[in-house]
């Protein structure tokens, strides 16, 4: 028994690091792809030590209440909807530009109660007219000035009422420019996420989350759309 417990000890700690070494790969060259999404299948092979990504799963399930009719835009490869905020939602629209992006979420995170369209979330009715809780993670930045203020005011005007929720987040720079080709409106402080936020809904609450070499993830919670 000793020996079959060490050898899978060995094979168990040879398969991490091979997994670690193909999500560090992935990691490194993702900017090099030139894609607009991120598989985080490669985020799971790089272990437990990296589960800074999973705050936007568990920030969103926190504010989603249970049964409610949940709109995550931008959503990527589906991760968040699939795994996270299925398991409280009656139902979750999820939506993103990128054909490629939906067609994996549906084939790898698929749930019955999750929808994945492929939709420009500026343009176009959403699903619904009002849903309890929207979710935007990293993807504010991804709009212009005048487009993301054109985004925020249809996100308010979707929200059920006053206590429903718009969550998202950004990443704070030290400065503008060189770090993703599809960036139009990059932050650089706590202050300019929350003026940005500020005219469009009457509660705009952040908080600051650090993560390795130096990220700085803005989280923002708001309610109350301005009509």
């Amino acid at each position: 028994m000793i020996v079959i417990r060490k050898l899978l000890e060995f094979f168990a700690t040879l398969l991490i690091l091979c997994c670690r070494f193909v999500g560090y790969v992935y990691t490194q060259g993702w900017s090099f792809f030139h894609v607009s999404w991120y598989d985080h299948r490669f985020d799971f092979l790089r272990g437990p030590s990296n589960w800074y990504w999973t705050e936007r799963g568990v920030l969103g399930n926190y504010h989603i209440p249970f049964d409610g009719e949940v709109l995550d835009l931008c959503c990527g490869d589906g991760t968040f909807s699939g795994l996270f905020y299925s398991t409280r939602a009656k139902h979750v629209d999820a939506l993103d530009i990128d054909p490629e992006a939906i067609q994996t979420a549906k084939s790898v995170y698929a749930k019955p109660n999750v929808s994945y369209q492929v939709q420009d979330v500026l343009r176009g009715s959403y699903p619904k007219k009002f849903y309890d809780t929207i979710l935007l993670f990293v993807a504010i930045e991804h709009f212009s000035v005048e487009h993301g203020r054109d985004l925020l005011k249809k996100i308010g005007a979707h929200l059920q009422n006053d206590q429903s929720t718009f969550i998202g987040s950004t990443v704070l720079f030290e400065k503008r420019g060189g770090h993703n080709f599809e960036h139009d409106n990059e932050f650089l402080s706590e202050k300019q996420v929350k003026d940005f936020l500020t005219p469009y809904f009457k509660e705009v609450r952040l908080w600051i989350s650090s993560w390795p070499k130096g990220r700085q993830e803005c989280y923002f919670v708001c309610r109350g759309a301005k009509k």
